[in-house]
């Protein structure tokens, strides 16, 4: 402030204006600026009404000590570390005012992760169709490739069976896995190619004989050729109507000393089993046939034939 001598008679008004920093703005005017990991940050120049005039810092975080000096703050390359709260301090004799922004680093996102834990560690495994994949600056950590695994020639069946016998009216329920990376979908159709299953899991419910049939697993991950596994259903019906027994009747009249042949049979599917008895006496017999050699009267009696399959029904006669 200049001062001068004043004359005589003369009359002169003085304003002194003294006043600490005020309005402390920010060039671009931004809460928050995001800027893409390994980029620059654009120039964020500080301003406030001070007087006498303002010294600026940059301080980060409430950090005790400034960043940088100056109006200005520009930042190379920045990396996740550089993410925080930066506040420009206007500071005069007077006074000291300040004015704060976000700093946000965009990092580029890896392929969709999988959490994974074993004995208490954690890693994640991502997925990607790419041979190569770009991480920005802010990733830290190691990375491991393994190569895609289309599903196994080996499709895994539960029950491990090739052939299932199911009782008429009963329920059947398979289920397939196979070793796939990614994880495989899964499919089951029947005989004439018709999907009758969309995932892992065939449920047949109260089945009958036109149930009977291949089905067949498919397991693909767009990984390479699908996997195919196959399995029959048998819908077993018990043995129906009458067993016939050859010669007919009730009662076979033999001569000592000869033979006979007694045959007994029955409708069946899957096809019965045949066995011969006399009274408690489990005979010996070939597919429901019996043959009796030099009958004595030792041989009097009388002979039951008993059908049975897996419908685990059973006939008698």
């Amino acid at each position: 402030m200049e001062t001068r001598e004043r004359e005589k008679g003369e009359s002169e008004r003085v304003v002194c204006w003294v006043d600490g920093p005020l309005s402390v703005t920010l060039d671009p005017a931004r809460d928050r600026v995001a800027v893409p990991a390994g980029e620059l940050l654009p120039t964020i120049t500080c301003s406030a009404l001070c007087n006498p005039g303002c010294s600026y810092s940059w301080v980060k975080d409430d950090a005790s000590e400034p960043l940088t000096r100056g109006r200005t703050l520009t930042l190379d390359r920045v990396t996740q570390s550089s993410a925080g709260i930066y506040k420009c301090v206007a500071t005069n004799p007077h006074g000291m005012a300040n004015k704060k922004f976000e700093l946000a680093v965009q990092c580029k996102l890896l392929p969709s992760s999988r959490l994974l834990g074993l004995f208490n560690i954690f890693f994640a495994l991502y997925y990607t169709r790419a041979r190569s994949v770009t991480t920005q600056r802010c990733f830290t950590g190691k990375l491991y490739c393994f190569p895609p695994v289309g599903p196994s020639s080996t499709i895994t069946l539960s029950p491990a069976k090739d052939v299932h016998d199911v009782a008429e009216g009963g329920n059947l329920t398979v289920t397939c896995s196979a070793t796939c990376d990614p994880p495989c979908s899964f499919r089951w159709r029947n005989s004439t190619g018709q999907t009758v299953a969309g995932d892992a899991t065939l449920r047949l419910t109260t089945l009958r004989t036109d149930n009977s049939g291949k089905y067949t697993c498919v397991a693909d991950n767009k990984i390479g050729t699908p996997a195919e596994r196959n399995c029959s259903s048998r819908v077993a019906v018990g043995p129906t109507g009458r067993i016939t027994i050859s010669p007919p009747g009730p009662t076979v009249t033999l001569k000592q000393g000869h033979s006979v042949v007694l045959s007994c049979s029955a409708g069946c599917s899957p096809s019965c089993t045949y066995q011969w008895t006399k009274g408690a006496q489990v005979l010996s017999s070939a597919n429901g046939i019996l043959t009796l050699n030099d009958v004595s009267r030792q041989q009097d009696g009388v002979y039951s034939c008993q059908a049975t399959n897996s419908a685990e029904k059973e006939l008698r006669k």
